[in-house]
């Protein structure tokens, strides 16, 4: 179909005055689209498919409104997932035959994502890397994988010198570039470590309180105590709790330490100034240059990356490809800046950094080409 058409078509929809024939021409191809793309694998979800074409259409209105009422530019990032979040934009793009040197650009960029991915130290320096089949590891009696196998054979199940002992030893978590892992600590608090990320622990927590550090960005469902507070330092900060679920993101490159609360209640304490600073649900803290400011957010965009997603609101294009290259292991150019230009959008951690950076350009307007495992604008 010509794509002018569709665009015809698209903007009488936004009008309210599409025919039911013409919206029914407009679900048509993007049923087409689908088929194209081998994202309708069978009869039902194509019978189905109509109601999320126009679920997705009236997303589109509903985003070109805000962006008016805003005054401010915004661009939508659409990401080709099963029969959602596919715009008419993107068809358009499709049909019309998009960029043929952006196309040459990204046959070159078929980059795997990340997956489990880190590697334990022990106190006395002895490393292991972790097994990449398994999600993460339990610290208990021993140090076991998620589904009961040891992670050092020599140990088993049986406690560690240090625990036999009765003397709590530093242990350390890392995960790489394209890393991803978690581990359950010995209180039974649950921590999901994101890409670049280092989290220190004991082996055994003391009877007073339990505090790791972390550097990067971890997801804490922190198991109650209320005889022994939790407590996380990260980057000039600490963060006390009881019993809670956050999320965390301090990063060395980054100039900010953000804590975004996902349930409970936190207390976050500025070491710089000793500024303390409580949270409620749905809250975020974050420590810069200035001193520790609160607001209000969306927390999928904080915490989707647990759940195999990026989550973009109101994001420069810097912030954005700085996510991806955590994730799938690749350098950014100098040249490459912030911009004016806010996105918002979801692109499913599974894809590849060619489906990833597909997205980006086709909404940004820009091309990128990988240099020597770095990513740069193409001329």
């Amino acid at each position: 179909m010509n794509p002018e058409l569709i665009k015809e078509l698209f903007q009488k929809y936004k009008n309210g005055t599409c025919t039911p024939e013409e919206i029914a021409l407009l679900e048509k191809t993007f049923l087409l689209y689908l088929r194209a793309q081998d994202t309708v694998p069978d009869e039902q979800q194509i019978k189905t498919a109509g109601e999320r074409v126009r679920g997705r259409l009236a997303d589109h209105i509903r985003h070109d409104l805000l962006r008016k009422r805003l005054r401010t530019r915004r661009v939508y990032l659409t990401a080709a997932v099963l029969l959602v979040s596919i715009s008419i934009g993107f068809i358009i793009w499709q049909l019309g035959g998009g960029n043929d040197r952006e196309q040459g650009n990204l046959a070159a960029m078929d980059v795997k994502p990340g997956g489990n991915k880190a590697m334990l130290t022990l106190a006395d320096g002895q490393t292991v890397n972790l097994n990449e089949a398994q999600q993460g590891i339990i610290v208990g009696d021993g140090i076991t994988y998620v589904d009961g196998s040891p992670v050092f054979r020599e140990l088993g199940n049986r406690k560690t010198r240090e625990q036999r002992h009765g003397r709590p030893r530093s242990l350390t978590l890392t995960t790489p570039k394209g890393g991803i892992y978690q581990v359950t600590l010995p209180d039974g608090t649950h921590v999901w470590l994101n890409a670049s990320s280092v989290l220190k622990y004991p082996s055994q927590f003391g009877p007073d309180e339990r505090i790791v550090k972390i550097e990067g960005e971890g997801y804490f469902a922190v198991a109650k105590d209320k005889k022994r507070p939790f407590k996380v330092l990260a980057a000039g900060q600490e963060v006390v709790v009881l019993g809670t679920a956050f999320n965390i993101s301090a990063y060395p490159d980054e100039n900010e330490t953000a804590t975004t609360l996902v349930e409970g209640s936190v207390k976050i304490v500025s070491l710089a100034n000793e500024k303390v600073s409580k949270l409620r649900p749905g809250q975020q803290a974050r420590l810069t240059q200035t001193g520790l400011h609160v607001h209000e957010v969306d927390i999928e965009e904080f915490t989707a990356w647990k759940e195999g997603y990026f989550v973009f609101n109101d994001a420069d294009i810097y912030s954005i490809l700085k996510k991806l290259a955590r994730w799938y292991d690749i350098e950014i150019d100098d040249n490459i800046k912030p911009t004016e230009d806010l996105f918002t959008g979801k692109i499913p951690r599974n894809a590849s950094l060619k489906s990833a950076l597909r997205i980006v350009g086709r909404t940004s307007g820009m091309s990128f080409q990988l240099m020597d495992n770095k990513l740069v604008l193409s001329k």
